[in-house]
């Protein structure tokens, strides 16, 4: 194929896809008659033109100039080392968003997008934004089967935050757990795993996970003002980064069981309603 007319066709078809008019997008750099020629393939653009084209229409230049009709190549290679630059940094949803807007995909940035999700689900999880986590979870898992990537983290540890997220007061209700025995035992999910089914008899590294098992222990011996003090204690980590909203709906849930207990049904309204307020919350 003529590459003038190939030149041509991209720029014409790039043009539509965009509803851009050839008086828009000749604008003042070029005359439309001269466009019009280009797009037919009478004209070849300069390197100028090209480039100035290219910008307007978001088109890597060297695909104009290439004898590849097809535009994904190219996309990714201008944009892979910036979309790697958003995963390194951990601004996990414009990494998502880079390669949302390429006009393709493959297996690595469906892996790329897959941990992305993933671990943005599990921050947004953390934070209380179960609505927004779900729906990253559900990209996790839909990019993850779109890979060939190794992705049984995001398979195996995925429905154990989709059961906390379906129901947060008995996750287990919604969560099969014994296929997560045999799955993948990261660190972080494997103890948040051991944290809501509630093993006692395993050693927390993560502090707020320890503590609360701690209140708890304190809670079945019925020694409810210890309890309280060390829940109350708790209340320090909403500031830090090991902040954890589900952790907290259950402080405050036992909170306001050990002040009932006690008699004290003002701070256990108190301390209901706190509850409550964060699991409204947990809907955005």
């Amino acid at each position: 194929m003529d590459i003038n007319f190939l030149i041509g066709k991209k720029i014409k078809a790039r043009r539509k896809e965009l509803s851009i008019t050839q008086a828009e997008l000749a604008g003042d750099k070029i005359s439309r008659n001269m466009l019009s020629l280009i797009e037919n393939g009478s004209a070849m653009p300069s390197v100028d033109t090209a480039e100035y084209i290219a910008k307007r229409l978001n088109l890597p230049l060297s695909y104009l100039f290439s004898d590849s009709e097809d535009l994904f190549p190219f996309e990714k290679l201008e944009k892979i080392d910036y979309i790697k630059e958003m995963f390194k940094k951990g601004n996990y949803s414009r990494c998502i968003n880079l390669i949302d807007s390429l006009s393709g995909t493959d297996d690595e940035l469906n892996y790329i997008s897959a941990t992305a999700a993933f671990r943005l689900g599990i921050s947004l999880t953390m934070q209380g934004s179960f609505l927004s986590a779900d729906k990253y979870f559900g990209i996790a898992i839909e990019r993850s089967k779109a890979t060939a990537y190794d992705t049984k983290e995001i398979r195996t540890v995925t429905p154990m935050y989709q059961a906390v997220l379906g129901n947060v007061q008995s996750p287990l209700l919604e969560f099969d757990f014994e296929a997560f025995k045999n799955g993948y035992e990261a660190a972080y999910n494997y103890e948040f795993f051991k944290y809501i089914t509630l093993d006692f008899d395993f050693d927390f590294s993560n502090k707020l996970f320890a503590r609360h098992f701690e209140a708890k222990s304190l809670i079945k011996k019925y020694n409810y003002q210890e309890a309280i003090k060390v829940l109350l204690s708790m209340e320090e980590y909403k500031n830090s980064k090991d902040y954890n909203a589900c952790v907290m709906f259950g402080v405050y849930t036992d909170l306001e069981y050990s002040y009932k207990q006690l008699g004290d049904f003002e701070n256990a309204y108190r301390y209901s309603n706190k509850r409550l307020s964060l699991l409204n919350a947990f809907q955005t």
